[in-house]
């Protein structure tokens, strides 16, 4: 190699690592941003904090890279246009094509490499982010419901609470849950006091046991005016003595 192909490389590869890691750190904070709320408050452990940046980095570095490239390019480039190194490399007899070859022979070289890792550590990554995602609702089920709002994950139901509570944070207070699987609106309604959640480890569903509660129902079949139907609203006494099991599954 040359001694101008090296100092076109050195020239290359100083803001190459700068402007590399800068995208890659902002591709990766815009990823958790986007499902920061998904893991915000719901006692994650660090461990898994970890382990879902070093996926969600492997995964952005396909993307980053042409970036970074094309940045570094442009910079080098300009340095030596703007340090007449160019007009000083034209005085000499040295064409732009030879004195940009080595940058053109890097970047077929990097797109090569960034095919392979899109081909080979690309879709790993993706799969044990998905992998983790669902390890944690397995063994931690009460992690997918957020306090507060209402929790629209589980198929068919809308279920709202305003605390979890207890060792596993598994014990809720004051839930609301609207049953919409009859793809009517929320004609039925299920409150309760307090509520618990169970799940078996590798099980697709959650189950929940409500106390304090009270179950609505709103008949609508033969009942087609507002009045009627508000005649029609049933009211199931409260849960005193009697456990309400309701059993939901979880989505993949």
């Amino acid at each position: 190699m040359k001694i101008l192909d090296k100092y076109i490389l050195k020239s290359f590869f100083r803001p190459f690592i700068a402007t590399f890691l800068i995208v890659l750190f902002v591709l990766v904070m815009q990823t958790l941003w986007q499902v920061f709320e998904s893991i915000a408050g719901k006692g994650i452990s660090f461990i898994f904090i970890l382990k879902f940046l070093y996926y969600t980095t492997l995964m952005i570095i396909p993307q980053a890279l042409p970036i970074g490239v094309l940045l570094s390019s442009i910079m080098a480039l300009g340095n030596l246009g703007e340090n007449y190194e160019f007009a000083a490399a034209k005085s000499a007899g040295i064409s732009l094509q030879r004195l940009v070859r080595p940058l053109g022979i890097l970047a077929i070289f990097l797109s090569i490499l960034n095919f392979l890792f899109l081909n080979n550590v690309y879709p790993y990554a993706v799969y044990e982010q998905i992998n983790l995602k669902r390890n944690i609702k397995n063994k931690q089920p009460a992690m997918a419901l957020i306090p507060g709002s209402f929790n629209a994950d589980l198929p068919g139901y809308q279920i709202k609470f305003d605390e979890k509570y207890g060792e596993d944070k598994n014990l809720l207070k004051n839930v609301l849950i609207y049953d919409l699987t009859s793809n009517r609106g929320n004609q039925k309604v299920i409150t309760a006091e307090r509520g618990k959640i169970l799940s078996e480890e590798g099980s697709r569903y959650m189950t929940f046991i409500l106390y304090d509660g009270n179950y609505y129902e709103e008949h609508v079949k033969s009942a087609r005016t507002a009045a009627k139907r508000k005649k029609w609203l049933h009211l199931v006494p409260r849960l005193k003595n009697t456990n309400l099991i309701l059993t939901l599954e979880m989505p993949l």
